[in-house]
Parts: C-alpha cells; sequence; structure tokens
C-alpha cells in the first residue's frame, strides 16, 4: 500500500537572487535540488505541476535490476542505494518498498 502523499505548497514568489534553477520537480529534478541544497548551494525549482507529481511516477518510478542492459546494472544498483536512503536523507516517508517483481509468460517464448 503506498503512503499518503500531502501535496507541497511552495512559495509564489521568486527569491532575487539563486546560483541554480532547476525546470522541472520530478525525481530527478528534486534530487538535483536536494543534493545541491545539502551543499548550501542557492537552487530553484520551477515546475508547471505537482512537485514528484507529473511523469516521474511513469519513468523513472521503477527501480529494477531485472531484464536490464548490463551496462545499466551499476546505474541501478546506485539508484537502489540512494532510494533506500532516501526517507532517512529527507525525513519523511517517500514510499520507497523493496519489494521485487514478478515478470508472467503467457507462452513458452515468453518464458525463455
Amino acid at each position: 500500500m503506498s503512503p499518503v502523499i500531502d501535496p507541497v505548497h511552495t512559495s509564489t514568489t521568486h527569491p532575487q537572487a539563486t546560483s541554480v534553477v532547476i525546470i522541472g520537480a520530478g525525481i530527478i529534478g528534486l534530487t538535483a535540488a536536494l543534493t545541491l541544497a545539502e551543499r548550501n548551494i542557492p537552487v530553484v525549482v520551477l515546475e508547471k505541476g505537482r512537485l514528484a507529481g507529473e511523469q516521474s511516477s511513469r519513468n523513472l518510478g521503477w527501480v529494477r535490476k531485472t531484464n536490464r542492459h548490463a551496462h545499466d546494472i551499476p546505474l541501478a544498483l546506485a539508484a537502489d542505494r540512494l532510494w533506500a536512503k532516501m526517507a532517512e536523507r529527507v525525513g519523511c516517508d517517500v514510499g520507497y518498498r523493496q519489494a521485487g517483481i514478478m515478470f508472467i509468460g503467457r507462452n513458452d517464448t515468453q518464458m525463455g
């Protein structure tokens, strides 16, 4: 079961200056902003819709190592380690659950 996600209410005013502007508040943009903020680098994130509520769940929402190209495995393993520590990093439940994956084959070709 997924955690209840409280919507993020953001400021409608922009700072006078910043060092970095990130366009897009999906998992990539927010993680980049978090990393910069942890290093005390001023950062502003701009998003047209909901923070972490647009495409992230459809394209980078899966962390898996199964059925990946061999060159992708190191990145998938690194992403898994980052996700496993994200709740501790941000101080709240982010919904990450390591539960496995199941592929179902309907015929011998798919099973091979």
